[in-house]
């Protein structure tokens, strides 16, 4: 099983825009580049990760990703995460991919160690394997083995909408559940309870100067 992991990104400038009364436009756009460096160290860690690929119509990207040997995949026009999302997984087959794992840049807490788990339990075929984000709307991580078995529902109630097509397809369908995985900061009250839970990770020592 050669499996990839594809990570979507916005432009830095325009993701958590919903912090702008806390942070000016340079504080988040420096969370943004924390929050994917942790997030590339644990895909880097993980032993069980054989390419990973990043999407994004920002090239301010390319520079964080240089060390971490990413693929990188530009978006000429914004086009929206899903199209994005499809366009890495056709590139990914071609090159030879039979899993992936989708992940989003805003998931700090995530691990190596849980990475490893989900593909492990994702090794029989025809499996998709779901973690929501921790108010059950969102997905925060998504393994579809293969990478085609079903379309991709970002922010049009993901975690409900990948279910159920899982389960139409009559997929072997799991859902994860990881506090980890689950805590994405997309709030101050999201930042507030991330910072309580001390971590080694770039991001807690960048919000806790901020907070």
């Amino acid at each position: 099983m050669k499996t990839v992991c594809i990570i979507p990104v916005n432009k830095l400038n325009n993701i958590k825009s919903r912090l702008s009364n806390f942070f000016n436009i340079e504080q988040r756009i420096e969370l943004n580049i924390e929050m994917l460096n942790d997030v590339l160290l644990a895909v880097k860690h993980s032993k069980n990760i054989d390419e990973t690929y990043i999407i994004t119509p920002d090239k301010n990207v390319i520079n964080i990703i240089k060390k971490f040997k990413c693929r990188y995949l530009f978006e000429k026009k914004k086009l929206g995460v899903n199209i994005a999302v499809q366009k890495a997984i056709s590139k990914s087959i071609i090159e030879g991919a039979t899993a992936a794992i989708i992940l989003p840049s805003d998931i700090p807490l995530i691990s190596s160690d849980e990475i490893d788990r989900i593909i492990n339990y994702g090794k029989t075929k025809n499996t998709v394997i779901i973690t929501p984000a921790k108010r059950f709307d969102g997905t925060n991580s998504l393994f579809l083995h293969p990478p085609k078995i079903i379309n991709t529902y970002y922010d049009q109630n993901s975690f409900t909408s990948h279910y159920n097509e899982a389960v139409k397809k009559n997929s072997k369908c799991n859902v994860l559940l990881s506090k980890n995985i689950m805590l994405d900061l997309d709030s101050i009250s999201d930042l507030k309870e991330f910072v309580k839970i001390k971590s080694n990770t770039n991001t807690w020592k960048y919000l806790n100067k901020l907070i």
